[in-house]
């Protein structure tokens, strides 16, 4: 296995999820966080998204946790395998709401919930 994909809703745990493959596999892992977000929480342009993450589906070995809706396609059709975690919104809702608090002053961090 050389390619997964890892979606769920915010809080969903999805980055946690991939960091512990990643530890176990070997498998770089790419976190659409670090693709959305420039430093400063300046948020890319939908286009630059895109880009950034066609160019790292294009590797040969990945862990690709996020969303990003206009290249799904493209990155399902690669991966080996696809994780899809779906938790009850309760708690998703406690750890989005820990997030922000912990991170503050992310901006657009509530804006966050639902974007997926």
């Amino acid at each position: 296995m050389k390619r997964i994909m890892i979606v769920g809703q915010p809080g969903s745990g999805k980055s946690t999820l991939a960091q512990a493959l990643g530890e176990k596999t070997g498998l770089p892992v790419i976190h659409i966080d670090k693709i959305h977000w420039q430093p400063g929480w300046v948020e890319r342009s939908k286009a630059e998204k895109t880009r950034l993450c066609q160019e790292a589906e294009r590797q040969e070995r990945w862990i690709f946790e996020g969303g990003h809706s206009a290249t799904w396609e493209t990155r399902l059709a690669r991966a080996d395998m696809l994780v899809w975690i779906d938790r009850p919104v309760g708690l998703r809702l406690w750890r989005v709401l820990r997030r922000c608090m912990e991170n503050a002053p992310r901006p657009k961090c509530w804006t966050a919930w639902g974007t997926g």
